[in-house]
């Protein structure tokens, strides 16, 4: 859920916004609006798409309904996590032949080393730094922690079962450090940090044409 969440978002936008930047660059310079009450604007015409999309009815995952919606609510800060990140990539890079790829390229290491093909103890040192600012890890991590929490046992044959309770998983993957709540926050403030970052590329730009 988490990969197909980060890609099928994240492709779109890193098409639509270097499509939206020549007329915004047009508009801006003759003086018809401030370039915040665009990016404000953008960001908060987007929300309700962002929260009705990542929604999944028939999954049926399972374990209650709080679990549900504690999924619900994570995959939604995912979906807008993601959305910050292609917004990032599309205003440093405001190319629509070249913005996909940056974007794809700088997402398959965040889905390398954020703990969903390498388990985070594995992961060499040098390459550590990657999972701190992945939205992958943390929202990978707290889908997991949610399903996993609510798993008291798991019926399996005691010579070839790994693990016997869905905290057993958890700490065979590693992600037993935060709570599900923890993940959900540093996917919060990466998503303002990924933000912050693009309407500071695409003002230095405009402002370097003036």
């Amino acid at each position: 859920m988490v990969t197909n969440q980060i890609v099928v978002t994240a492709n779109p936008v890193f098409v639509s916004v270097p499509m939206e930047l020549a007329l915004i660059s047009r508009e801006y310079k003759a003086g018809l609006y401030h370039l915040f009450s665009w990016f404000l604007s953008k960001n908060v015409s987007e929300l309700p798409m962002q929260i009705l999309l990542p929604i999944y009815f028939l999954v049926g995952i399972g374990h209650g309904f709080d679990v549900f919606i504690y999924l619900q609510i994570v995959l939604i800060i995912i979906n807008s996590c993601v959305i910050g990140l292609a917004y990032m990539v599309s205003c440093l890079v405001p190319r629509v032949d070249i913005a996909p790829l940056i974007g794809m390229v700088l997402i398959m290491p965040f889905m390398l080393f954020g703990g969903l093909l390498i388990n985070s103890d594995d992961c060499p040192d040098y390459f550590v730094w990657i999972q701190y600012i992945s939205p992958i890890k943390y929202g990978y991590e707290a889908v997991m922690k949610i399903f996993w929490n609510a798993v008291d046992s798991i019926s399996c044959n005691t010579t070839n079962c790994t693990a016997r309770t869905g905290q057993e998983v958890l700490e065979s993957y590693s992600m037993t450090s935060r709570s599900a709540l923890g993940d959900s926050l540093l996917l919060l403030l990466l998503n303002v940090a990924f933000r912050a970052i693009a309407f500071i590329a695409i003002w230095m730009r405009l402002r370097q044409k003036k």
